[in-house]
């Protein structure tokens, strides 16, 4: 076996065994995790900004809110109306969790898509939890600036 087949394969079988056996800090972040995409999933919006997304999330939703109807844009009156949009363009819990990474207060989640049945080629998406008295909540807001700057790259709108 190449060193490169050799080298994935040991990936694989580490993200695997990361897969199986979560610590149990890992294991609050991951039940805060799938409690909160289930919410979104079931496009449960008002509920995903009052229990399940993070202050800075919730900031920023009202932030965009307030700009994007200020400006005359129909259907971003409210926070849960910017949210709805902006799940569906930019978020995608389609896969396996396959990491968990904590630190201190924050926590990267890495959600592998699934082809066939095995990991697929696609890239992997990661999402932030962090810890707001005393619950894991989910921050979105770097993933709405990260796909509206894809969005507007090569636009003259910054």
């Amino acid at each position: 076996m190449s060193g490169i087949g050799f080298g994935l394969l040991a990936a694989t079988f580490t993200v695997i065994l990361c897969a199986c056996s979560w610590s149990g800090d890992q294991r609050d972040v991951l039940n805060a995790f799938q409690r909160v995409s289930g919410i979104l999933e079931a496009g449960e919006w008002e509920t995903a900004i009052e229990e399940g997304l993070d202050a800075g999330t919730g900031r920023f939703l009202d932030s965009l809110s307030e700009d994007l109807s200020g400006r005359g844009l129909e259907g971003y009156g409210s926070a849960s109306e910017v949210l709805q949009v902006f799940y569906r363009e930019y978020v995608d819990f389609d896969g396996e969790v396959t990491m968990i990474f904590i630190d201190g207060s924050a926590a990267e989640i890495t959600v592998t898509p699934i082809d066939d049945g095995s990991y697929s080629a696609a890239a992997p998406s990661q999402y932030t939890m962090v810890l707001e008295e005393g619950e894991w909540m989910m921050d979105l807001s770097e993933v709405f600036r990260a796909g509206m700057e894809a969005d507007l790259r090569g636009s003259y709108i910054r």
